[in-house]
């Protein structure tokens, strides 16, 4: 009963409405001289965090291609071992896309659980890079 009554005065007190609408700044601007279609302006008014779920068709050769350019950036000496990496896991990707969804797979599968010797000598150096830099300490 007290409560209604506290809620009756503050709903009084408090119905006043705004004289001038609440505006908000727009969510996207287009700073540029290229105009947005209505669909691109509909996906970025959705913001930052929204995630487009739809693949397109051809991703996994868009990704090997990336994949390929990133590839050309590195040492001669490098490129091969990665080239091979890279070309494990597309197919391994492949493999996936042509799977129903529904497969079960064990808790310890991994992508690739066969390594070549030059693969394995590879991973062995870049762990001893990765260890190195982490124990190598400046003298204070």
């Amino acid at each position: 009963m007290i409560l209604d009554r506290k809620l009756e005065r503050l709903s009084q007190t408090q119905s006043i409405n705004p004289k001038e609408p609440v505006t908000f700044y727009p969510r996207v601007v287009n700073n540029t001289n290229i105009p947005f279609t209505r669909s691109e302006t509909t996906l970025l008014q959705k913001g930052l965090k929204y995630n487009v779920h739809a693949k397109r068709e051809n991703w996994i050769q868009n990704l090997a291609l990336e994949a390929e350019t990133a590839i050309s950036l590195l040492p001669t000496n490098e490129r091969q071992v990665h080239r091979k990496l890279v070309a494990d896991r597309i197919d391994t990707l492949n493999q996936k896309k042509t799977l129903p969804q529904n497969t079960p797979r064990g808790k310890n599968d991994k992508i690739n659980p066969e390594q070549t010797e030059q693969e394995q000598r590879y991973d062995s150096k870049r762990r001893q890079r990765q260890f190195h830099c982490h124990t190598t300490h400046t003298p204070i």
